[in-house]
């Protein structure tokens, strides 16, 4: 089972921190993570867009932009346009605005090297099928879907991007669509390169879900706080004078236990606008909220193997259960962690079951709180 080596985990830990360090009036996420996220994976162009329903089942491209593009990025724009309105009469890959669950928020690799010889779609449809099963498909069955995928490679060649694989994912909030993202190799894809990108979707997503709350003139209490819990680490939201507007479950108990030399920190950060020792920070800027940030915690390294090694005798874990709980306190989800540690996802589901009735927990979360205790913060 392929998994990243300590260099390209430590790579991307490096490109988290990166994105958190955002400039005063600076730019928005997607401008910023598109040129990293390119470097990351090794690609010759990185993409994003975002589509938006017209009604009656037609689409249309809220935003498209590109890093490493040859040609125009507006004519490219434009040309993704027409391709979103013409793909909304029948079934595609994936549903443009509210893709299907199982392609929501995961890392794939779409083989599509095949495609530079194809001469219509129902070459599309020879080169693709091996994999169909794997795309979750729209509405419209097999011979929709290579149409759809033929008139995107007519666009991919008119950017000089044709008979490229893709790594790409759907980041989603609630179910809707808040980019398209990924890069366009001038090789073949490999598996370390979806890995990478799987490895920063989490704060690519939490700070995107941050940021449209905050275009949208508010920070909706629960939406905000339900977003913050899908990241292991203290994470807050907080305003231009430092203070706290949300936190998650790890951020609370970290005040809690350290308080005003937490609230320091966190000071220091929104003063200086960028990333300091242990946190990555971001500015959102916000119509009618003045400045807002999202900072979210970085550490790592021996406090968390000590707290490790405290919970696996306090806690009386067995090796694997250890294994899986330094994942879980990395952040990764049951699917990575049966990657990473070459086992079986219902085998995984097993493991933390274990863990969380050994630490009389009741959720994740308050694992990894507990685990954070045990690390000597308290």
């Amino acid at each position: 089972m392929a998994r990243l080596s300590q260099r390209d985990e430590r790579r991307a830990d490096e490109v988290i921190a990166a994105l958190g360090e955002h400039p005063s009036g600076g730019r928005g996420t997607i401008d910023e993570a598109l040129p990293i996220l390119r470097e990351l994976l090794g690609v010759e162009v990185a993409c994003a867009y975002r589509a938006r329903s017209l009604g009656g089942g037609a689409y249309a491209a809220e935003f498209v932009q590109f890093s490493g593009l040859r040609q125009a990025e507006a004519e490219a724009g434009e040309k993704v346009d027409r391709l979103l309105r013409r793909a909304s009469a029948r079934g595609g890959i994936f549903d443009p605005v509210h893709p299907q669950r199982h392609q929501q928020n995961r890392a794939h690799l779409l083989p599509f090297h095949g495609l530079e010889r194809a001469s219509d779609a129902g070459d599309v449809g020879e080169v693709i099928s091996p994999f169909l099963s794997r795309l979750f498909l729209a509405p419209g069955g097999p011979a929709e879907t290579a149409q759809s995928v033929w008139d995107m490679e007519n666009v991919l060649r008119a950017v000089g991007l044709r008979g490229r694989d893709q790594v790409r994912a759907l980041l989603c909030d609630e179910g809707t669509l808040l980019a398209w993202l990924g890069g366009f190799p001038a090789e073949r894809a490999t598996e370390r390169q979806r890995l990478l990108l799987r490895r920063v979707l989490q704060p690519l997503r939490a700070r995107l879900i941050a940021e449209r709350r905050a275009e949208g003139g508010e920070l909706e209490h629960a939406a905000t706080g339900a977003a913050l819990e899908h990241i292991p680490a203290a994470a807050f939201v907080l305003d231009e004078s430092s203070r706290v507007r949300h936190a998650n479950a790890v951020g609370r108990h970290r005040l809690t236990v350290e308080g005003c030399a937490l609230r320091q920190t966190l000071e220091r950060a929104v003063k200086e606008q960028r990333a300091v020792p242990e946190f990555a920070v971001t500015k959102l800027a916000g119509a009618g909220l003045g400045a807002t940030f999202l900072a979210i915690s970085t550490a790592r390294g021996e406090r968390v193997r000590c707290g490790i090694e405290r919970a696996k005798a306090r806690w009386q874990l067995t090796a694997r259960e250890a294994e899986v709980l330094s994942e879980l306190a990395a952040g990764r989800g049951n699917r990575d962690i049966a990657d990473r540690l070459g086992a079986a996802p219902r085998t995984v589901e097993l493991h933390i079951s274990s863990i969380l009735q050994k630490a009389h927990a009741d959720s994740r979360s308050q694992v990894i709180i507990d685990l954070w205790h045990l690390t000597g913060a308290s």
